[in-house]
């Protein structure tokens, strides 16, 4: 019984301990309002500088991200985001076609440390096929360690996250290694259930009044010059013309140099230099 009794507290009230921290949802929670919510993969943490959007612009900025996050889940989180009373007034989605194309899957823990039970029952229910071990990693071991050594992993944080976004140096890469670059994936048709979790959103945030703008972060030349990506994002482009959203695409509504290696850690996240220089181009033209 005591066992049960940490767990389900652990499970429903975890989040609350990471409502001090600089990232994830609680922290967004504690905040309560945002103008501009940036919600996706790691994509968007490597590929928007924090420090650019605070310096050329006078709204607030967030930037909620997990590695591999999916449409399906996004719109978990959006809709949790909005029944803790959380006031968005713009969200900037990943437009992320390799997570379009996947089956629902959770790629990255931190999240369960960051909702409740029954928004943990609603993921679970949504991933085909689970497999006793994620369901032993979601509700059991999942986060243990931060939890128990979140006044320091709490610390450490705040002094590497601001905003939800890292404030850590990652170098780019040498052209040779660039050169040898291969798409993650080579998916050959997009999911029926994320393709579900998009619609939702986009009827989520016109009933409450929020901007929606799709966005997709500059990827190498391995990925775009893939014909399985660009016909994908080509649907994709589709799907939100048919619902007349806004949507911001590489090669279509911005140039990025994807010549220069130094921008790039590998074949779909940004260095440093390359978060900065497409966030400075973004800002100017497209973003408030």
């Amino acid at each position: 019984m005591t066992i049960f009794l940490i767990l389900w507290l652990k499970n429903e009230y975890a989040w609350h301990l990471m409502k001090n921290y600089n990232y994830g949802i609680p922290a967004l929670i504690e905040q309560g309002e945002i103008d501009n919510l940036y919600m996706g993969s790691s994509m968007f943490r490597q590929a928007l500088s924090i420090d650019v959007l605070e310096k050329e612009s006078k709204e607030t900025h967030y930037i909620l991200t997990y590695n591999g996050n999916q449409p399906f889940m996004e719109y978990i989180e959006l809709e949790y985001l909005l029944k803790k009373g959380v006031k968005i007034k713009r969200l900037y989605l990943d437009m992320y076609v390799y997570t379009l194309a996947s089956d629902p899957q959770i790629s990255d823990e931190k999240i369960f440390s960051e909702i409740d039970i029954v928004t943990k029952k609603q993921v679970e229910a949504l991933i085909e096929h689970i497999q006793p071990a994620d369901r032993w990693s979601m509700w059991v071991t999942s986060n243990n360690e931060q939890l128990l050594m979140m006044f320091i992993t709490g610390t450490l944080i705040n002094n590497t996250f601001r905003n939800g976004v890292t404030l850590v140096e990652c170098i780019g890469m040498d052209i040779g290694a660039y050169k040898k670059l291969c798409p993650p994936m080579e998916p050959d048709s997009i999911n029926s259930l994320q393709i579900s979790a998009i619609k939702n959103i986009i009827n989520i945030c016109s009933n409450n009044d929020i901007e929606l703008i799709f966005l997709d972060t500059p990827k190498s030349h391995a990925v775009c010059d893939s014909a399985n990506y660009r016909n994908i994002m080509k649907e994709y482009s589709d799907i939100l013309e048919g619902y007349n959203v806004k949507h911001i695409v590489q090669g279509v509504d911005y140039d990025f140099d994807t010549d220069n290696s130094k921008f790039f850690m590998d074949a779909v996240h940004l260095s440093s230099e390359g978060r900065k220089v497409f966030t400075e181009e973004l800002i100017n033209e497209h973003l408030h």
